[in-house]
């Protein structure tokens, strides 16, 4: 998925049966930095939401919480629990789905947005949702299934 313009060049989705991960190539070689957070709303099946703070080098924080994105979202929410977030010259995301309360076959819809906390930023992908739906434990034999 790409857009020009923003800080955001290129978004990679994918997941396997434990985790959603995400890629998030820069328009620049530098990350945007402290000031740019990167938020996923969980539209479907129910909402929630995940923050990564500063989006600067090095690992970032990433907490979450139920609720629809308002103000600031979860900026304060807790950690999220066995997520992890890395960012060097592109940022690299997974989110465990039972940390964000998705089990298998759950519809998942998502939106991105990029941006200061609290302020309009740039919305990826820019003209719909990322669907999935939540792989079962026998996804990998499926997959792979001749």
């Amino acid at each position: 998925m790409h857009r020009r313009g923003g800080p955001a060049r290129q978004l990679h989705v994918g997941f396997d049966a434990a985790r959603l991960y995400l890629r998030l190539d820069f328009s620049t070689p530098q990350p945007p930095g402290e000031d740019t957070d990167l938020t996923l709303e969980f539209v479907e099946p129910r909402p929630f939401v995940v923050r990564v703070h500063g989006l600067a080098r090095g690992d970032r924080k990433v907490s979450g919480g139920p609720g629809p994105v308002s103000g600031a979202g979860p900026a304060s929410a807790a950690p999220l629990a066995g997520a992890a977030c890395r960012i060097g010259s592109i940022l690299e995301l997974a989110v465990p789905f039972a940390s964000v309360n998705l089990s298998a076959g759950d519809q998942v819809e998502l939106v991105l947005h990029l941006g200061a906390p609290g302020e309009p930023g740039e919305t990826l992908p820019p003209e719909d949702l990322v669907r999935l739906s939540v792989p079962g434990p026998g996804y990998a034999e499926e997959m792979w299934s001749v």
